[in-house]
């Protein structure tokens, strides 16, 4: 019977709104109480016979209302029913007061209640509009008892009287307990996730730097392939960068050398929840091949529903090539002993031969019965060994030459045991010889390939440096590309930018360059770029960078350089460029340059504005006639 009681007077609960169970759960035990007050009320008015008979309408109109606004509470109207129970409040208790005749009735306790009710629904305005409004109703009250409006004093029962406060200071001190232990446990909880959320966070943190520690790659991609999480394992190995490789498919690493069916299986695998484990051989930006082991599994929310997928790589073109060479070595060493058998002798403590297997006499060309009695080829470093044997210890095998009937010398691995009779006593010595001339043979071709290898090595490290020496350089000039220069000088900017430091730029232009292409043409063009190339890079330290900026475009970069330098520098350079000449067809042709300069960090903090402000200075160098050098900030009007 306690728990359906219990369970008729439970609040509702919101799981979506944790503020709004708070306020519901308020406003229900503030209703359950009004209806056990209005309840005790109703008692006393019975008690009284002179109670009027709309005491009692009064009474259960209140306690119809309450009801009413439980009904309101659980279909989850909340917030009328606060300002509901509020106003019904107020209007009920001002009309108690009314009938009783005196602000001296018990239901004027109430209204500290109502004050209590007003702040635990709406904080700090509740408070105070409860306390404005109480406070004008009292007033109100008491100016209408001394105008005579109220109807006549009547006094109840001192002792209910009593007893009806007493239990309306219980009921408000029954309210401020329950909203502190209601409140206490919304901070519980509050601290319990707080900590909790640090706790995920820092295993998040531990789980994050993983990742990004990691030596295998770490790619996670939409449903759909789209990749939206890569490592820097996994820029180092393929060469894209993060935001290269952010909204793409891994089916930029694709090659065909991969088997065919090796990504519909993946398919198919992972997306029926379970894991794939299986090689690519995929390409990286630069072009170059390589060899990936690949684990990739579906990444699921709390319900089990697929939203990701990880793909956890790790490259194994070295170790495949390892193994590929060991597998080769041992297929050819395998093959090689396969063809090989063991002669096996007994020998006399004196190294004769007792006995031989069929192998032994064929090994040395000789028949079984020549091979009786016999002293084995080698049978000195045998009596040095035997001396140890027979203290006991082992004798591993060892290499030797044994020489045939016929002359020839027969390389040999030879393992020799002490066998002892049943006391123990040394009875003779078995010895097993290995033919490794074959091996020997094999090991001598095994060399020379490893040093074929090893030059071949040699060669594709050459033509590797070659390809990167070629990426970072002008074809025509040698002179660093646009590519070096853009990497370079960023560089550059955040070495200057830490070390407080000052660098210069100067970009030069051939004037006319065009006219020297129509008249005598490209050739010749390319001979006059050639030539100011060579001289730039004469002109330049082992710090400063030249490079080919465009078409008949120079660009130096000197680091630690200030304007002032970098203005003689540029004017040295021109004096130099007026002196060069090209013969072409009985003539020597004869060009110029202009010259702009700009420095960091006086024209500029990033290296586009650096530049920028060089190429203006070089085409006021332009208009003013060609020829000049002109330094950013000298000469704007020009």
């Amino acid at each position: 019977m306690l728990a359906s009681v219990k369970a008729k007077l439970a609040p509702p609960t919101f799981e979506d709104d944790e503020k709004k169970t708070y306020r519901a759960r308020l406003i229900n035990v503030m209703l359950n109480l009004g209806i056990i007050v209005m309840g005790l009320i109703a008692v006393g008015n019975l008690l009284d016979s002179s109670t009027p008979p709309r005491n009692f309408v009064i009474d259960f109109a209140i306690i119809g209302i309450f009801l009413f606004l439980r009904r309101l509470l659980f279909a989850g109207r909340v917030h009328l029913a606060s300002y509901l129970i509020l106003t019904t409040t107020f209007v009920f208790q001002t009309i108690s007061i009314a009938s009783e005749g005196t602000t001296l009735t018990p239901t004027t306790a109430l209204f500290s209640l109502l004050v209590i009710t007003a702040g635990l629904l709406f904080n700090l305005s509740g408070i105070i509009v409860a306390i404005i409004t109480c406070s004008l109703g009292i007033a109100s009250l008491i100016l209408a008892g001394q105008a005579g409006l109220l109807p006549a004093i009547h006094y109840a029962d001192p002792t209910f009287q009593w007893f009806a406060f007493t239990v309306t200071f219980a009921l408000t001190g029954g309210l401020a307990y329950f909203s502190q232990q209601l409140t206490q446990k919304v901070l519980t909880r509050a601290e319990n996730e707080i900590r909790e959320r640090k706790r995920v966070e820092t295993e998040l943190l531990k789980l994050t730097q993983a990742v990004e520690q990691s030596l295998a790659c770490i790619v996670i991609t939409d449903l759909s392939g789209s990749i939206e999480y890569v490592n820097p394992r996994f820029t180092q190995v393929t060469g894209y960068s993060y935001e290269e490789a952010l909204g793409k498919n891994p089916r930029i690493l694709k090659t065909d050398f991969t088997e065919k069916d090796t990504h519909r299986q993946l398919w198919e695998t992972i997306t029926q929840g379970k894991e794939w484990h299986g090689e690519f051989v995929n390409h990286k930006k630069d072009g170059s091949l390589y060899i990936e082991s690949a684990t990739i599994s579906a990444i699921t929310d709390r319900d089990g529903v697929t939203t990701h997928y990880l793909a956890v790589k790790e490259d194994i073109t070295e170790r495949k090539g390892i193994e590929e060479a060991l597998l080769t070595s041992e297929a050819r060493f395998r093959s090689l002993f396969e063809q090989t058998h063991d002669a096996v002798f007994l020998l006399d403590l004196d190294g004769k031969y007792l006995t031989a297997n069929q192998r032994a006499a064929g090994m040395f060309g000789v028949s079984m019965e020549e091979l009786r009695g016999d002293v084995l080829s080698g049978a000195t470093i045998l009596r040095q060994y035997l001396a140890r044997m027979l203290a006991g210890e082992e004798i591993p095998a060892y290499e030797t030459i044994f020489q045939k009937r016929d002359g020839q010398i027969l390389p040999v691995e030879m393992s020799i045991e002490l066998v002892r009779d049943a006391n123990g006593k040394p009875k003779h010595i078995q010895a097993l010889v290995r033919d490794i001339s074959t091996r020997k043979q094999a090991e001598d071709q095994l060399k020379t390939a490893n040093e074929q290898l090893q030059l071949r090595v040699t060669e594709v490290e050459t033509l590797q440096q070659e390809l990167q020496n070629q990426a970072s350089h002008d074809p025509l000039t040698g002179l660093y590309n646009r590519r070096f220069l853009n990497e370079t000088l960023e560089r550059e900017i955040v070495r200057a930018r830490r070390e407080k430091d000052v660098f210069s730029v100067i970009i030069s232009d051939i004037d006319h360059f065009k006219m020297i292409n129509d008249t005598y043409g490209h050739q010749v063009g390319d001979q006059f770029i050639v030539a100011l190339a060579r001289l730039q890079e004469k002109h330049t330290r082992g710090s400063d960078i030249a490079c080919r900026y465009g078409g008949e475009e120079f660009l130096l970069v000197l680091p630690g350089t200030r304007l002032d330098f970098a203005v003689k520098r540029a004017e040295e350079i021109r004096l130099k460029c007026a002196e060069v000449s090209i013969q072409h067809e009985g003539q020597a042709l004869r060009v110029t340059m202009s010259f702009g300069v700009a420095c960091y960090p006086d024209h500029g903090q990033a290296a586009d504005e650096i530049i920028i402000k060089a190429d203006k200075a070089m085409y006021i160098s332009k208009n003013r006639g060609r020829n000049k050098v002109t330094a950013w900030g000298q000469d704007e009007s020009a």
